[in-house]
């Protein structure tokens, strides 16, 4: 779990610097395109480790109540 929080962080403050620094240069285009991929990354990883959170998550729900 650190470590995809971890990822998100990483990647929301690629995302923020890119916005900050946005201008029409080559350089600052390309960190915008970095962070737009590492954001799919993230979604990709999300969307493969959410049935196993939420899975986990019902299971301590159900042994909490029993």
């Amino acid at each position: 779990m650190d470590v995809l929080l971890h990822a998100i962080v990483r990647a929301w403050h690629s995302i923020g610097l890119s916005i900050v620094a946005l201008d029409n240069t080559a350089m600052h285009r390309l960190a915008s395109l970095q962070a737009i991929r590492m954001c799919s990354r993230l979604l990709v990883l999300l969307l493969i480790l959410m049935p196993m959170m939420i899975r986990q998550a019902f299971l301590l729900v159900r042994e909490l109540i029993t």
